[in-house]
């Protein structure tokens, strides 16, 4: 059974490129546009990593990556973003996630997931 990657990220060429890139590498892949589809999908299905961008049109990724710990839906997250934040960046090393910048090249992406689930 394939591994499941949920992407939340509105913008919807990005996302179809992460969405892509991972069928092809053999995930399962879900999409959300925002934070409440976000939540809603991953209460409603079971993930293995969450790869959630920073800016979301209904708050923030890491906000978001709370409240999903919070929900008890502690699947590893990978942050993603198109603007470079050294605050964003710390708050995500200090929850022990990866932070990458936009664009992200394919072999970048599946290898931090790859390492992710590996340290599941």
């Amino acid at each position: 059974m394939p591994n499941k990657i949920l992407v939340i990220d509105d913008e919807k060429s990005i996302s179809n490129i992460f969405r892509l890139i991972l069928l092809k590498a053999g995930y399962d892949v879900q999409v959300a546009e925002n934070c409440e589809e976000a939540l809603r999908l991953a209460e409603s299905d079971s993930f293995d990593i969450a790869l959630i961008d920073i800016i979301l049109p209904d708050g923030n990724g890491l906000e978001l990556a709370k409240r999903m710990d919070e929900a008890g839906l502690t699947m590893p997250k990978i942050f993603i973003s198109g603007l470079s934040s050294k605050a964003d960046e710390a708050e995500a090393l200090k929850r022990g996630c990866t932070y990458l910048l936009k664009p992200v090249h394919p072999f970048t992406l599946l290898e931090v997931i790859e390492d992710n689930l590996k340290n599941k």
